[in-house]
């Protein structure tokens, strides 16, 4: 009541990377975006960005000596960060080493160690035994007109797994 919401992007002090992982990362997001959307962009960079930093802190200021071990460090170290998006931090990862070998930065192949998990398992909701389904369908009176339509709607519920809701 007489206050007004008001959305501001908040921008966050980026940790300054050598001139040479720099220099990468602008030509890496030159190269990416002519097949991605904007925001899918500022993630990818923003992944990447936190890979860099990562194998700066482990003392590289180049690609050569990065490894399969190194880009699966970053992962497990990224991974809690990234629970909701991993396969994002993984597709991201994956992208950007792909024009590394491209451009020939580097000679690592780390694909085969960032194939996307598996997708979380989806909660089984529970269903009738077979003895409960011939009691369901038992139990309507079949001779009358409602009996044949509650028993086509019963039938409609369990070979396509409708809710009642969904079906009326």
């Amino acid at each position: 009541q007489g206050r007004e919401l008001v959305w501001e992007q908040k921008s966050f002090k980026q940790r300054k990377l050598c001139d040479y992982f720099e220099e990468v990362l602008a030509d890496y997001s030159t190269h990416i975006s002519k097949s991605l959307a904007p925001r899918t962009i500022r993630r990818h960079i923003c992944i990447i960005r936190q890979f860099l930093v990562f194998i700066e802190q482990n003392s590289m200021q180049n690609f050569n000596k990065l490894t399969s071990e190194n880009v699966m460090d970053f992962i497990a170290n990224a991974a809690p960060n990234h629970k909701a998006s991993i396969s994002m931090l993984t597709g991201a990862t994956r992208k950007f080493l792909s024009y590394l070998s491209d451009t020939g930065l580097a000679s690592i192949n780390a694909e085969w160690n960032l194939i996307n998990p598996a997708p979380r398992h989806r909660k089984l909701l529970p269903c009738f035994s077979d003895k409960e389904t011939d009691a369901i369908l038992d139990s309507v009176d079949r001779t009358t007109p409602i009996g044949k339509r509650d028993y086509a709607i019963l039938m409609i519920a369990l070979w396509t797994g409708l809710r009642g809701v969904d079906i009326l």
